[in-house]
């Protein structure tokens, strides 16, 4: 509040560092810095600013990687709430967006299009293009993972975006897009164009952002499964999850291991295929009540001599 004239809104320098932790992995900071810088705003009494909802938003996709889906469902009625207040299309886009989002990671993909849609609507009328190009790859998304999914559109959106990321977009957006297009060429059972573009994706992302890397080797790995490499397949998803169990977000974790429980059924290997159903149940939070007593009763007959 007491910054100077010319100086960069703290509010600003915020939402970019909280984007900034997320793409490397480290959501619990990220989350934490977010809530920290809002607590502020609410302190000083300060009315909600078209900043401070891009802030609240980057907070509900926060929650949304991190799993907690129920507290980014009502941050995001919140943001559209303070959006609708200030009359800014860009900031009610923006909560859209996130809104959209959260309602496909819940499995309301049928609620999350209208949301995307409304978002499209408000961006198309802007001139940020970047922006708008991922928000298509958000849309693309969604409709491949509807029922029944509409791969056929959500390519033409993703092709439009990926020419508009080529000049407007940085590194990460293009490798996003390049990752949801292996996604596509996979739907449409073309394991070789999923693989080239996974491959891309990979190549853009390096090493500094392990949330999406995750997310492009489970792709990877379904390529790799379509054209007999089991093995190839079973390495990449064990990391892509061991990826996401390190950037804390546990709900896709847990899916990562089950797509891997289910790439040892098929080859065979029921030991480790149980070993990894257990590692998504656990990232789920899930413990039996009896494992304590099952441990002990083993450990007894582990101890006993003769028959």
């Amino acid at each position: 509040p007491d910054a100077g004239r010319g100086s960069v809104p703290r509010l600003a320098v915020a939402v970019a560092l909280c984007r900034c932790y997320r793409e490397i992995g480290d959501l619990a900071h990220a989350i934490e810095l977010a809530n920290q810088v809002l607590e502020e705003a609410r302190r000083l009494q300060l009315t909600p600013t078209v900043l401070g909802i891009e802030l609240l938003s980057t907070l509900v996709g926060l929650y949304c990687e991190r799993g907690d889906l129920h507290r980014a469902a009502s941050l995001a009625r919140t943001a559209i709430e303070e959006a609708e207040g200030v009359s800014d299309r860009k900031a009610l886009g923006a909560a859209y967006w996130n809104a959209g989002v959260v309602a496909h990671r819940g499995g309301a993909s049928a609620d999350a299009l209208p949301l995307l849609e409304r978002a499209l609507a408000l961006y198309a009328e802007g001139d940020d293009a970047r922006a708008l190009a991922r928000l298509r790859n958000a849309y693309a998304a969604v409709l491949m993972r509807s029922e029944p999914a509409d791969t056929a559109t959500a390519k033409a959106q993703l092709l439009r975006s990926a020419e508009v990321l080529a000049d407007e977009g940085s590194t990460v957006d293009v490798a996003y897009c390049e990752t949801a297009l292996a996604r596509a060429y996979l739907l449409e059972a073309d394991p070789g164009a999923a693989r080239e573009h996974a491959g891309r994706a990979l190549a853009l992302l390096g090493t500094g952002h392990r949330l999406e890397t995750a997310r492009t080797l489970l792709v990877l790995a379904g390529a790799q499964l379509h054209t007999g490499e089991a093995a190839a397949a079973e390495a990449s998803c064990e990391r892509a999850a061991l990826l996401l169990e390190a950037s804390q977000a546990d709900r896709q974790a847990a899916a990562a291991w089950q797509d891997l429980a289910e790439i040892l059924e098929l080859s065979g290997r029921q030991d480790k295929a149980l070993w990894a159903y257990r590692q998504s149940l656990r990232c789920l939070g899930q413990q039996g009540d009896l494992g304590p007593a099952l441990r002990g009763r083993a450990t007894d007959r582990a101890g006993r001599v003769g028959p």
